[in-house]
């Protein structure tokens, strides 16, 4: 049988399922689930399904250094900012938390030409491997 650490089972078997049903080629998840990924390929070899390629991301931390969690309430990131106002700002934190060197006259950009930048220059290698906190 296959079980998770806290109890419910065919959690993984249900993951390669959904994700082979749904034509999934790429998953993007934090590095804490990095421990699931090799079971995970296992079950698709063994069934015969695609194997997407994966990336694991460093956790986003808060302030104590606790993983923020959607599921623990944790406060969000955009709190008591106008996205319409800061919404750059949030993309620009967000590119450099993820290793990216945003040049220092791009800061003030609008949303649209600090994504296209991102999508051009984004460099996959430069991802840190550790958590850490988001400052913005």
């Amino acid at each position: 049988m296959i079980r998770r650490k806290d109890g419910p089972f065919a959690y993984q078997l249900a993951v390669v399922v959904d994700d082979a049903a749904m034509g999934v080629n790429q998953v993007v998840r934090g590095a804490d689930l990095l421990s699931s990924t090799p079971r995970q390929i296992l079950l698709q070899r063994l069934l015969g399904l695609p194997t997407p390629g994966y990336a694991h991301l460093p956790l986003v931390t808060g302030p104590d250094h606790a993983k923020l969690s959607k599921r623990d309430n944790a406060v969000s990131l955009a709190r008591n900012l106008d996205l319409a106002t800061h919404g750059s700002r949030l993309i620009a934190a967000s590119l450099e938390f993820l290793g990216q060197s945003v040049p220092a006259e791009l800061v003030a950009a609008s949303c649209r030409e600090l994504l296209e930048w991102g999508r051009v220059r984004f460099d996959s290698e430069l991802i840190p491997c550790q958590s850490r906190h988001l400052t913005l």
